[in-house]
């Protein structure tokens, strides 16, 4: 990620041309996957416990109904330029044991150039960017666009697989 008061910024949505994922659980205990979202995204995307930022919290109990919702952005770096950043959502509703959830995931791929001197705002500058970028940093930003599918559809993947390991385990 480029540290600048003023940078050029592409982003580039991973999954064209529906940008999101959204999963729909229907069964035992929904609440469970508050923490197992957390730890797939350390485990899945490797990234450090401070690259994922917890940006609301929302849990409602009354009696023996609970109504919940969450979200968090999650940042992986690739290199210097470029880096993925991941919107992920929860909300549910659950009531004696039994429930719902939903989980939403949208991924999006940015690449930034700094801006801050007269040199890096110069047409000189944006030429050779702009040929560097052609020539060299567009495989690599590709690159990093099919890592970033994979990683998203691996998440998605471990969150299926949790939801069918909670209704495997409600009939044992």
């Amino acid at each position: 990620m480029v540290y600048a008061r003023t940078k050029l910024t592409i982003a580039v949505e991973v999954f064209r041309p529906k940008p999101d994922i959204s999963m729909n659980y229907s069964g035992p205990t929904p609440e469970l996957f508050y923490k197992k979202i957390r730890t797939f995204m350390i485990k899945i995307f490797g990234v450090p416990e401070e690259f994922i930022q917890e940006q609301s919290y929302t849990w409602e109990k009354s009696g023996n109904k609970s109504k919940f919702g969450f979200s968090w952005m999650l940042t992986k770096d690739f290199d210097k330029f470029s880096f993925l950043q991941i919107s992920i959502g929860l909300k549910g509703a659950s009531e004696d044991g039994h429930g719902n959830a939903t989980i939403s995931l949208e991924p999006t791929m940015y690449t930034e150039y700094p801006q801050d001197s007269l040199y890096e705002q110069s047409i000189l500058y944006e030429i050779m960017r702009r040929i560097h970028d052609t020539l060299f940093y567009q495989k690599k930003r590709q690159k990093f666009a099919d890592e970033s599918r994979m990683l998203s559809n691996k998440f998605a993947e471990a969150i299926k697989d949790f939801a069918e390991e909670l209704r495997h385990n409600e009939g044992s």
